[in-house]
Parts: structure tokens; C-alpha cells; sequence
């Protein structure tokens, strides 16, 4: 924007640019003889049709506009405008490894984020006139109670409401400091809408406490409205972040505000955009925030952040109090990514993702024990598992034993959380600790009550929860110390002794089964077989003598002839009812067909005597001859 005295540019001789700029300049100046009374904004005035007065009246003659001649005059340069200016020296262009680009799409320098632009939403608004003395009262062990608005205004405290509405400034501040001192926090928004509010932050607490293990709600103490350039924002930043936590006995008595056990923060993606964005450090901030003899000096904030930023344009604290959920999860993984780079980069992994991301990855020859030689290469003694597993679970639980890196893969209900446990007490049983992380806290649950259920649950120490408090952590490692059971390591070599042998047996057998024989074929094929075939064929039973052996080439001569015989029974049909089933010659002979038509005739004569004997028979008894063959 550039400011110019436009009379010096319309007279009978024109001035320069510069010139009228310069005159412009001078009545806005601190040091001004005649400073700048008022401004008046045209574009705005015309929007709202408010016109200039005509002084010439409406029965003049109209102003008429003097035509002069030109005068030349030498261009003065081009003014730089602000809008044009780069709000950062150009950079070079460079290259970004791959470490600096995890960095990068962890860190949301962008306005998608609340962090640097916070938008109300759900969020509840709190009137407080001394945010340092409610911070005190909260470090103190104060337990605050959040009033809407009809509940302010209700004149249940002795007050005409309609009275109080109309009091000052001052009124409402002593007011709202009066409620302070009763533990009572006040708010603009109606008391439906904030026992709406209060309810939403409260479900999305726990919620995120029950998934990720970190607490989202926090009471932000000062804002910074700020402008990336002319015409952009304001924006608002939350600067003092004080963990807090909603509590309720029941849902009558509504919610009270208390402080969390984390630690009080500076917002930390706001130190990092005014450093990058605006070249702005503020080592004061950087480290432990200032404190009083009550904790935290929210006031000396303010003061330090105001101090740092009075040469910024566009750039103010605000005294606001808004109590919303926010999250860091992303910008804890970017400062241990920035704080810890060295450290991570001794990582095989990390070392591999940064340097042959393209490549497969190993971290030895032998990261995992081959299924079919797993009980040969691991005595039971050195195994732990409690719980049920099958070889390859057992394999990964070694790998994870030796230290392999490696990712196991599972459907829902496929026993990883059961293998976890195995892991986990197969590396305690030889003298290594583990430390077991999830973004689920449901996760950790789970891992937990089986370790509880094994009887190692006294051994498990949980870090990063509601329990890790100093006490807690004694307590368990007494108890840890107590409860150690009465095994000694005679005992573990007799179990596991037994357990070998019995396993052992069991590694014949299914040698036994699957060992090929001379035909080519296991026991374990054979077996199979006839299990498929049962019922749906003859069964025909066939017999060598004892110490018969087959080759491969005799197996297949068998199925040849069974496939032979099998299309010569689809020719003749079942045998049972064939009528030559009493035939037992498999052999024709010329001797066996003349005994065979002897035989035929000495049957067929003996017919013909059978069938005169019954005539007579029938005559004897008063039948007719031939009765029986009606």
C-alpha cells in the first residue's frame, strides 16, 4: 500500500510521484507538526451509498474541468509495493533426503491445522478476567465448575440479572473474579449449548485416551492473532496448552474442570512456523517455561511472546480462554525425528528405509528357523511359550528372541496378541527386556490381561499411563519381588527333559507317515487314499507274500490293470448278476468243452426224468399233468 497527496497530482502543475508520496507520508508521521485527523474509506462509503455533499448547489452551473497543457515530466521508478515484496528471501533450491522429507510430512506448517489456526467449532469459550490465577488454583488441586450462561444470569446469588446486564466493564470483571474465588468458571454460551459442549469434549477425551493412550484436552491460556501477509487472516494460535480433564460423579451434577497429570506446554508447532516462517526465535520459550513460586507463569508468557513479536505487523497476544481438544501425535514423531537423528540412524532399519529403500531387507542369512527343522533346532528347555503355538508362530517367537527384525502379518483372530505374550516371556526367560508399544491402547490391554492370566502380569510395567506414578511403580516392583515363584531350574530341566522324549516320538511318527517307500508313495498318500475311495468302490482285498516289495514300475503295471478291469466290468456289468456268476474255469480248453457238454447233457437228461416223475406224482394226487408250469 502506498499513500499519496492527490491534490499535488491533479493542480495546474503536477508534482512527482515521489514527491506527493513523501507529502502524504508526512501527516502520519509520530513527530507530525499537523498529524492525520481522521481517514475516510471511499470504497466503504460507496458500498453503504454515502455520497459527497454537492457544494455547487443545484441551480449553479456545473464545475466545468480546465483543460491544460501537457507538461512533460521524467518518470520517477516504479514504487515497490508491499503485496509485492516476498515475505521471505528467496531460498535456494536443495534437495531433500529422504529423512528430511519424513520430517517435513510430519510438521503441518499449514492453516489445516489448529495449532496455528484454530477455529471455535465444539470448542467452549471461558469469561476469565486472571487466567495466571486460575492456573494457580488448578496446580493447586482445584476442581472448577463450568456455568452456562442462564446459570450466570439466573440472579440465584442475590443479584437482579436485568441490573447486572447493564453494569460496566469493571462490574462484570469483579463479577467473574467473584466466581473465580467460588471455584466457578462462566461462559457466554447458553447452558444447554455448553452442557452440550462439555459433554462432547468429554467423550472425545476418553475416547482418545481409551484408542491412543495420550490425553487431547487442554485449556488454552492467550492466543496469537497473526497475519501471514497483508489481506490474509487474522489467524489465531493457542499459546499456553494446560492439560485438563472432565469429571463427573453423575450426570446431574454436571462436569468439573481439573488439571492433568502432563506437563504444561508452550504450543510447539507455533515456535516452529515463526522460526521457519518469519525467522523468529524465542529462546526464552524454547526450553522449561518461566514459573512462579504456584508453577507456571502465564503472565511473564504473554509478556516475553508480546516483547518478541512488537515489530511483527499483524501480530497481537490476546488474554482468551478456550477449553478444546488438540493433538501432538505428529509433531512428538517430528521432534524425535529432529532431536534424535543420529540416534535413529544407527537403526539397521531406519539405515536401510533412508539409504536402499528399494531393496529387500535382511538382517542376517537365517532370520527364521524353517517350520520342518524347528524341533531339531531348538531344545525345549530354551523355549518359552505359556501359550498354545503353532511352528511358524514358534519360529518368529526365536526370531524375536535373536533380536531378528522382521513384520508379522495376521488376520483378526489368527493369535498375534497370543504370540505377543509368547514372545514377550520367551525373551524375559533369557534376561532381555521388552518394550511393547501401540497406537491402540485396546492393544496393550489385551497383550496385558494375558500376561496377567500366564502369571507374569507382575512383571509387565506400564510407562505411559494413568499408572505411572512413582508410587505405582514401587508398589510393583515390590510386589514383582514377592511374588517369585518357588520353580527352581531342576525342576525346568525335568519337565522340558520329558517333553523332548515325548516330542521325539511324535517327530518318528510323522517321519514314519511321510517317509516315501520304494513304490514312490508315503503312508501318510496311502492313507489318504483310501479314505477318499471308502464307499464309493469294490472293495478288493489283495495279498502278497511276507517281505514283497514294489517298485514304482510295479505300481504303475497294477494301475494298468486295474484300469483294464475296470473297463472290462463296465462291458459285463455287475458281476453278482451276470448269469455265468457260478463259472469258476478262468481258462478255455478243448478237454474243458467236452466236459463241459457232458455235463450239459447228463443235466439235461436228468431234467427230463425229474419233470416224468412229477407227471406221474401229479396223477397220483389228482393234478393234471403239467401243473407246474401254470
Amino acid at each position: 500500500m502506498v499513500l499519496v497527496e492527490t491534490t499535488m497530482l491533479t493542480g495546474d502543475r503536477p508534482a512527482r510521484f515521489r514527491q506527493a508520496a513523501d507529502a502524504a507520508a508526512g501527516p502520519i508521521a509520530e513527530d507530525a507538526r499537523k498529524p492525520l485527523e481522521f481517514a475516510v474509506d471511499v470504497r466503504r462509503a460507496r458500498k453503504a451509498q454515502i455520497r459527497p455533499l454537492d457544494l455547487g448547489g443545484s441551480a449553479g452551473s456545473p464545475i466545468e474541468p480546465k483543460v491544460q497543457a501537457a507538461v512533460p515530466h521524467e518518470l520517477d521508478a516504479v514504487p515497490v509495493f508491499e503485496d509485492e515484496q516476498p515475505a521471505h528471501a528467496p531460498r535456494e533450491e536443495r534437495v531433500f533426503t529422504r529423512f528430511e522429507k519424513w520430517k517435513n510430512s510430519l510438521l503441518d506448517l499449514s492453516l489445516r491445522n489448529r495449532l496455528l489456526n484454530f477455529k471455535d467449532g465444539k470448542s467452549l469459550p471461558i469469561e476469565c478476567p486472571d487466567p495466571a490465577r486460575l492456573l494457580d488454583q488448578l496446580s493447586a488441586g482445584h476442581r472448577m465448575k463450568i456455568l452456562g450462561q442462564a446459570t450466570v444470569l439466573d440472579g440465584r446469588d442475590g443479584r437482579d440479572p436485568t441490573i447486572f446486564e447493564r453494569q460496566n466493564e469493571d462490574g462484570r470483571r469483579a463479577y467473574l473474579l467473584e466466581a473465580l474465588g467460588r471455584d466457578e468458571l462462566c461462559t457466554q454460551t447458553p447452558e444447554k449449548d455448553t452442557d452440550a459442549r462439555l459433554t462432547d469434549l468429554f467423550r472425545a477425551a476418553r475416547l482418545a485416551f481409551e484408542e491412543g493412550g495420550a490425553n487431547v484436552l487442554f485449556l488454552c491460556l492467550g492466543f496469537l492473532k497473526w497475519q501471514p501477509q497483508e489481506g490474509a487472516g487474522p489467524y489465531r494460535a493457542p499459546l499456553v496448552l494446560v492439560p485438563v480433564q472432565l469429571e463427573r460423579r453423575s450426570v446431574r451434577s454436571g462436569f468439573k474442570l481439573g488439571l492433568h497429570e502432563d506437563d504444561i506446554r508452550l504450543n510447539p508447532t507455533l515456535l516452529e512456523m515463526l522460526r521457519r516462517d518469519f525467522e523468529l526465535r524465542i529462546p526464552d520459550l524454547e526450553g522449561d517455561l518461566p514459573s512462579n513460586g504456584s508453577g507456571v507463569d502465564v503472565a511473564k508468557i504473554w509478556r516475553i511472546m508480546r516483547e518478541n513479536i512488537k515489530g511483527v505487523r499483524g501480530f497481537e497476544v490476546t488474554d482468551e480462554v478456550v477449553l478444546t481438544s488438540l493433538s501432538f501425535a505428529k509433531y512428538l514423531l517430528w521432534k524425535d525425528l529432529v532431536d534424535r537423528t543420529e540416534q535413529l540412524k544407527q537403526s539397521q532399519v531406519v539405515k536401510h528405509l533412508i539409504d536402499t529403500p528399494t531393496h529387500s531387507y535382511s538382517n542376517g542369512e537365517d532370520d527364521f528357523i524353517s517350520p520342518s527343522t524347528l524341533d531339531y533346532a531348538v531344545d525345549p528347555a530354551d523355549l518359552f511359550t505359556p501359550l498354545s503355538a503353532d511352528s511358524s508362530q514358534v519360529s518368529a517367537i526365536i526370531a524375536a528372541q535373536r533380536r531378528k527384525d522382521f513384520v508379522l502379518f495376521g488376520p483378526p483372530g489368527s493369535g498375534k496378541s497370543q504370540t505377543i505374550v509368547n514372545m514377550i516371556t520367551n525373551c524375559l526367560a533369557h534376561a532381555q527386556t521388552v518394550l511393547f508399544v501401540s497406537q491402540k491402547t485396546a492393544a496393550l490391554e489385551v497383550v496385558g490381561r494375558r500376561m496377567d492370566h500366564v502369571g507374569l502380569g507382575d512383571y509387565c510395567l506400564e510407562v505411559h499411563s494413568t499408572k505411572a506414578q512413582k508410587s505405582v511403580v514401587v508398589d510393583q516392583l515390590a510386589s514383582a519381588w514377592r511374588t517369585r515363584k518357588t520353580a527352581t531350574e531342576q525342576d525346568w530341566a525335568a519337565a522340558t527333559a520329558d517333553l523332548k522324549k515325548k516330542r521325539e516320538e511324535l517327530n518318528r511318527l510323522v517321519s514314519a507317515l511321510h517317509r516315501r517307500r520304494p513304490n514312490g508313495m508315503t503312508a501318510y498318500e496311502a492313507f489318504g487314499r483310501v479314505v477318499v475311495d471308502r464307499g464309493s468302490l469294490p472293495e478288493v482285498r489283495l495279498a502278497w507274500p511276507a517281505g514283497t516289495t514294489h517298485a514304482p514300475e510295479d505300481l504303475a503295471a497294477m494301475r494298468e490293470d486295474c484300469s483294464a478291469l475296470k473297463n472290462a466290468l463296465a462291458a459285463v456289468g455287475d458281476p453278482s448278476q451276470h448269469p455265468l456268476r457260478g463259472i469258476e474255469q478262468t481258462k478255455w480248453t478243448p478237454a474243458w468243452a467236452e466236459e463241459f457238454k457232458r455235463h450239459a447233457a447228463t443235466f439235461k437228461a436228468a431234467i427230463a426224468e425229474l419233470l416224468r416223475t412229477a407227471d406221474a406224482f401229479a396223477t397220483i394226487i389228482g393234478f393234471p399233468p403239467g401243473f407246474y408250469n401254470h
